[in-house]
């Protein structure tokens, strides 16, 4: 398949020169010719229809343009097959890491057959009621063990949301992992030290 370059620029909030212009968050890509030209027949006009405001809503000025062809690129190297193993190891392992801690914190938003999707969100508000503990001590509690915290507060306030990726070994989360830690940390609590 020939693939053209094309500089397309997409529909962004950032203003650049003037406030009448839209132009890219992620900078500019190589698309084949086709999209490339409805793409840029498309962006390249003075207002937006859906969103008229004129200011950025990121910290980059003109976005990060590696984060899509990286992307593009692992999905292009999986193929079908190895997407849908990928996934498939996703679901297992965040299922897996979910009923570790199961019994001593509640886990919300879980299915009709008490199963999870790619990612649990552990309810870290009953440490609040009862040990004064915030969902942020626990999250830097992990850190000083070296582990990288879950995301905190999203979509719940007091709530970690745990993402384990199919690349993760079952030792990350094993016995040397994020879970003993967790535990640890939850006896710890339970002591009051």
């Amino acid at each position: 398949m020939y693939w053209g370059a094309m500089c397309a620029r997409l529909i962004s909030t950032n203003v650049f020169n003037s406030s009448w212009w839209w132009w890219a968050r992620h900078g500019s890509y190589c698309c084949s010719s086709a999209p490339g030209f409805i793409l840029a027949r498309f962006c390249f006009y003075s207002k937006c229809w859906w969103f008229p405001a004129f200011w950025s809503i990121s910290q980059a000025a003109y976005g990060s343009a590696s984060i899509l062809p990286v992307s593009y690129l692992l999905l292009w190297m999986l193929g079908s097959r190895g997407l849908k193993t990928c996934t498939e190891y996703a679901i297992l392992n965040a299922n897996y890491l979910r009923k570790r801690p199961d019994g001593h914190c509640p886990v919300l938003f879980l299915g009709e057959n008490d199963f999870c999707a790619h990612e649990f969100i552990i309810d870290l508000r009953p440490f609040k009621k009862t040990a004064q503990i915030e969902a942020e001590d626990v999250a830097k509690r992990l850190m000083d063990y070296g582990l990288h915290s879950p995301t905190l507060a999203f979509p719940v306030a007091g709530t970690l949301m745990t993402e384990p990726t199919e690349s993760e070994s079952k030792r990350e989360f094993g016995s040397v992992g994020r879970c003993t830690y967790f535990h640890s940390y939850r006896n710890c609590i339970h002591r009051g030290g």
